[in-house]
């Protein structure tokens, strides 16, 4: 918020993968692998019309793990009283954001990388900091969330009260 003041998006990117607390992180290399594996094991099934199996078996996995995470988000931002599905410009907005700290977390916590990520990430500017990101306790961590969806969406940590 401290670059754009926009309190619309900063509620939206805060709230962008909290149906991650229901299905975890499923990260894109896990979610690529699982469409995959999903593929051939309905190929495998369907040996006469193996490629279309195949293709339709991954479609299958990455749909069912889209509308999940869908369900979720729309459950999640309706209990904030947040339109979902997100307005098409916020949700660009929110996934640029998104590559911005994806950025700012890989400079400052992974090492160096042998080959360069996707297009997508290598071309954006990292997010601007007020300093660096530290690891914090988990704890800790789920306080400073609960403190910044008090701040942006009050009407929560009224209800949870």
């Amino acid at each position: 918020m401290d670059e754009t003041g926009n309190t619309a998006l900063a509620r939206a990117f805060l709230l962008h993968d909290a149906h991650e607390a229901y299905v975890n992180d499923i990260t894109t290399p896990v979610s690529q692998a699982l469409q995959r594996r999903t593929g051939l094991k309905l190929a495998a099934l369907m040996p006469g019309a193996a490629e279309q199996a195949r293709r339709t078996g991954q479609g299958l996995a990455r749909d069912a793990l889209m509308e999940l995470k869908r369900d979720l988000d729309r459950a999640i931002f309706g209990a904030a009283g947040l339109e979902w599905p997100l307005p098409p410009e916020m949700a660009v907005e929110v996934l640029h954001w998104d590559l911005r700290m994806l950025q700012v977390e890989r400079a400052h916590l992974l090492s160096a990388t042998p080959h360069p990520w996707a297009p997508s990430v290598e071309c954006i500017a990292p997010a601007r900091l007020r300093s660096r990101i530290r690891l914090w306790p988990w704890p800790d961590a789920a306080d400073e969330y609960r403190a910044r969806l008090t701040t942006l969406i009050p009407h929560i940590a009224a209800r949870a009260a």
